[in-house]
């Protein structure tokens, strides 16, 4: 089964703070662990979690690591994160996507 990574951040108004996370995802890509590593953040940014999980689906990418790019565990990481990724399971048939 293909793998993908999914970096998961909170999003500025700052667009540096994206470009940082980017480039994050891009040293981790070229390493060619995973057959592609996306981002996705929670506010101010695109890709939304959901959108990025789209585009996984669509390379034939069903097995998806999620990391969290946060510096503290605060509301975002104990449940809207949470919450989005049952949401997102429940779109696709039982076992097509594995959130990890």
């Amino acid at each position: 089964m293909e793998k993908g990574l999914l970096i998961i951040a909170h999003g500025s108004r700052v667009e540096e703070t994206k470009e940082v996370v980017e480039k994050v995802a891009e040293k981790i890509r070229v390493l060619g662990h995973y057959k592609d590593v996306k981002t996705a953040f929670m506010e101010f940014n695109d890709p939304a979690i959901s959108t990025a999980i789209e585009y996984f689906v669509k390379e034939g990418i069903f097995e998806i690591t999620a990391v969290p790019m946060f510096l503290f565990e605060g509301i975002h990481i104990r449940e809207d994160i949470p919450q989005i990724f049952e949401k997102e399971k429940e779109k696709y048939p039982e076992d097509s996507v594995k959130i990890l």
